[in-house]
């Protein structure tokens, strides 16, 4: 006997919805003292209760070496974005001004001073310490912390050449060490490049104005001098010629000041009288138009 076939079974239809995973990309954050290098975050990472091969990366991947502060961005990629709902999360890197890097070095001596057993090195730290607080004193320095006055900045040249003079006695001393060379050589190395961006600051800043063209390019060639100095060793020469490279970028006192004659005014020596353009060449630059 035949058997009948069975109609076929009809499920009702369902709808399924796989919701994204959710995870976040956290980008990597930093923070650093001016030393003239380079500088990387820390890793950027993903997290959440499924990544899959999901992987991030910091965008920048290095900041600096300029002081300031840098914005960082997650970058994901790998696996198939469009599974996740990705929550970024920005990070951020800070390089310390060049007043606040010198300060750094100046807790560091201190800190060194507190646990060194050799009476030379507390000698010459507790001189260098003096030094550095002279170079630190707010009046030498523009509110950025990245210009000194231009009336008395060369002092903070001055300073830091008789602290790392100090730092390099310290490394020639063949006696029994309570320091490491190399600690100090750091400190050295730091302070010798705060004076170096100083002059490079004022050099950039004057290039931009496209003027004192023959000043530029003495300062140039001390900076040149400076960085052959530093490379040989002759780390208080070297900061002699960035201090030399930074004063060729400096107006007399009065032009300095702000002073330019009106065009009806008598003439005073050293000063340009008619309508004309000038900036503070050891501040942040401006522009100002005296008008005629």
């Amino acid at each position: 006997m035949r058997q009948r076939e069975r109609p076929p079974i009809r499920l009702p239809k369902r709808t399924f919805s796989i919701a994204r995973a959710k995870v976040t990309a956290t980008a990597g954050s930093g923070a650093a003292i001016y030393d003239g290098f380079t500088k990387a975050p820390s890793s950027c990472v993903v997290t959440g209760s499924y990544v899959g091969s999901l992987r991030c990366v910091n965008s920048p991947a290095t900041v600096g070496p300029d002081p300031g502060k840098t914005l960082i961005i997650p970058v994901a990629s790998g696996d198939t974005l469009s599974n996740f709902d990705i929550t970024p999360v920005n990070g951020s890197y800070t390089i310390s001004s060049l007043r606040a890097s010198t300060l750094a070095i100046r807790i560091e001596l201190n800190n060194a001073l507190a646990t060194t057993t050799s009476h030379r090195d507390r000698e010459r730290l507790r001189e260098a310490i003096r030094e550095l607080d002279e170079a630190l004193n707010p009046s030498l320095w523009a509110p950025d912390g990245n210009h000194v006055a231009c009336r008395r900045g060369a002092r903070v040249f001055d300073e830091d050449q008789d602290a790392v003079k100090k730092l390099m006695e310290m490394i020639r001393d063949r006696s029994t060490p309570g320091i490491p060379d190399a600690t100090i050589q750091r400190w050295i190395n730091i302070l010798v490049a705060i004076d170096r961006k100083l002059a490079q600051i004022a050099i950039t800043e004057a290039s931009a104005q496209d003027d004192h063209h023959r000043k530029i390019a003495e300062a140039l060639e001390e900076l040149a001098r400076g960085d052959e100095d530093a490379s040989h060793g002759d780390y208080d020469m070297a900061i002699e010629r960035y201090k030399r490279a930074w004063k060729k970028l400096t107006l007399p006192p009065l032009e300095a000041a702000g002073f330019l004659l009106h065009p009806r005014l008598p003439a005073v020596a050293g000063l340009t009288p008619g309508p004309q353009a000038f900036y503070f060449p050891c501040a942040p630059r401006r522009r100002y138009k005296v008008d005629a």
